[in-house]
C-alpha cells in the first residue's frame, strides 16, 4: 500500500480513537459509569477483532483488509473479519473492490450501522469471499476471485 493510503488509514485510526475517549469523557462527566464500563467493553472487543487482522502474515493483507474497513466505517457499514485464511494478496487487491460490492449488495438500503461478517479462503484456483449479516440484506452471496496460472 502506498504511503498516502497508509497515512490517510493512520489518520482514520486516529480519529476513531480521539472519538471514543470523548465518548468516554462524556459519559464520565455526567456521572455514567455503567455506561462506561459498557463502551469500554465493546472497544476492547473490537480491538481483539482486529487483532485477526494484525496476525497474518502478509502486512500487505493486513493494511489492505483495515483500508477496506475502514473505507466502509465512513459510509457506516461495520466490517468485521471471520476466517482469513489466504496467504497471497494481489489477486484481491488487485481484483476485489469491497466498498462498490458492499454498495451493491446493501442495494438501496440505509447503511447506518449496518454489520457484515466476512470469511476470506484461498481455494487451488480461486479465492472465495462469503459476506454474512445478522441483519435481513436480501442479496448477500458468496463471490470468488480466479487466480492467474502461473
Amino acid at each position: 500500500m502506498e504511503a498516502s493510503k497508509t497515512l490517510a488509514l493512520i489518520r482514520s485510526m486516529r480519529h476513531d480513537f480521539g472519538n471514543h475517549l470523548q465518548i468516554i469523557n462524556g459519559y464520565s462527566e455526567l456521572g455514567y459509569l455503567d455506561e462506561v464500563k459498557a463502551y469500554i467493553s465493546q472497544i476492547v472487543e473490537e480491538m481483539n477483532q482486529e487483532r485477526l487482522l494484525f496476525e497474518l502474515k502478509s502486512p500487505e493483507l493486513s493494511l489492505y483488509l483495515l483500508q477496506q474497513k475502514s473505507l466502509l466505517q465512513s459510509i457506516g457499514v461495520i466490517l468485521k473479519y471471520d476466517v482469513i485464511e489466504i496467504v497471497g494478496t494481489e489477486h484481491l487487491v488487485e481484483q476485489f473492490d469491497f466498498m462498490s460490492t458492499v454498495q451493491s449488495l446493501l442495494g438501496e438500503q440505509r447503511y447506518n450501522e449496518v454489520r457484515i461478517l466476512v470469511s476470506i479462503y484461498e481455494l487451488e484456483d480461486q479465492i472465495k469471499l462469503v459476506f454474512d449479516s445478522k441483519q435481513p440484506i436480501g442479496n448477500l452471496k458468496d463471490f470468488y476471485i480466479k487466480k492467474d496460472k502461473c
